[in-house]
């Protein structure tokens, strides 16, 4: 399937970069498939299946978003991102009707690839994914700059995402990552080990958020579901959530978010790693935090759950879709018993990456 988004959204007919409010303006159609979308493509290297879905929650678009860019002959970027709203209201966001999170992960999968620095970054004959990664968070404050709201003196105005980065070079036979936060990249070898390839800075800062959910409900006499909802805990719940993210955004030592900040970087608040292509890995896989939920529960190792979803992939990802067949699992678990969340399901998105070493052969290799 052909990507579903005209590749002029973000400049006028002269070729100028738009106004901030007029680069995602989007019709119902495109819309529709950006909450709801399966896609199949190939690229020198490998082929992929990506999918997204949106939770489905009244009046919220799908904050998730995935990317595939051609970074030069032979290298081929994928990535997912699962955009995070700032704490504060962004006025130049509300009059679009988009939240911060929405706006953030769908400017950088579908505007930074029309960018002067995504231009420079191709040139190079030996580029990674940090190099990506670092890149993007350089120009995020350039694009919000011109956002009303949006203040980098104040990083409870700022949105921000968790990202998951891959780039399959050919011609250097490499294959690098890099990954922020709560979406994650898995690696299945050819001997059927699965790597997590992943540093889930977000994991004790959720962990936390659990516990003092569920006291509450304990305390208060609470189902889990309605936690949040409950005058007696509600007010409770939202100022743990601010407390949090005032403490762990960039912060030394807390969680890492690609939104511009510069502390990211300094503060190494983000997992890097790089592979030799030479046929030890088979498929690469990255996803957001809602896609690996239905799979996760207490007693279940995080491997297990990525285990499980490699199975799910090999089930359903030729013909039909991979997000739905966890969409049950949840749906069943209506009071949050089985696996705790603070919402009934997540946007969701996956990509699955097989990587064909005849086609990496086949490809003149530089040097």
């Amino acid at each position: 399937m052909e990507r579903v988004i005209d590749t002029s959204i973000g400049i006028n007919p002269e070729g100028h970069e738009l106004p901030y409010y007029e680069e995602l303006v989007l019709n119902d159609e495109e819309k529709k498939k950006l909450e709801r979308n399966i896609e199949r493509g190939e690229f020198i290297g490998g082929s992929y299946f990506a999918e997204t879905v949106g939770s489905g929650a009244a009046g919220k678009m799908n904050e998730d978003s995935y990317a595939v860019f051609p970074m030069g002959k032979g290298r081929t970027l994928l990535a997912v991102f699962d955009g995070a709203s700032s704490q504060k209201k962004i006025e130049g966001l509300e009059r679009l009707e988009m939240s911060g999170a929405f706006y953030v992960s769908h400017l950088t999968s579908m505007i930074f690839r029309k960018s002067e620095e995504f231009r420079k970054l191709c040139q190079p004959d030996d580029i990674t994914a940090e190099d990506v990664l670092k890149t993007i968070n350089s120009w995020l404050p350039v694009k919000f700059d011109r956002v009303p709201g949006v203040d980098y003196s104040d990083p409870c105005s700022i949105p921000g995402m968790a990202a998951a980065l891959v780039l399959i070079d050919v011609p250097n036979e490499k294959m690098t990552v890099a990954q922020v936060a709560d979406t994650f990249i898995a690696l299945q070898k050819q001997n059927g080990e699965i790597e997590v390839a992943s540093n889930n800075t977000n994991e004790r800062f959720d962990k936390e958020t659990n516990e003092y959910f569920i006291s509450l409900c304990e305390k208060y006499n609470i189902a889990r579901n309605e936690v949040r909802k409950d005058p007696k805990t509600k007010p409770l719940c939202e100022a743990h959530l601010k407390d949090s993210f005032r403490r762990k955004i960039n912060s030394p030592g807390g969680c890492g978010i690609l939104n511009g900040m510069q502390q990211l970087i300094g503060n190494r608040l983000y997992y890097t790693n790089e592979y030799k292509l030479n046929g030890n890995i088979e498929r690469v896989m990255m996803f957001s935090d809602g896609t690996i939920q239905p799979y996760t529960g207490d007693g279940v190792s995080f491997e297990d759950s990525v285990r499980s979803l490699f199975n799910v992939i090999d089930e359903n990802s030729d013909e039909g879709s991979v997000i739905d067949k966890g969409i049950p699992i949840l749906d069943n678990d209506p009071k949050y018993e089985k696996i705790f969340r603070l919402k009934n399901r997540d946007d969701s998105t996956i990509m699955s990456v097989d990587i064909s070493y005849k086609g990496i052969n086949s490809l003149p290799l530089a040097g």
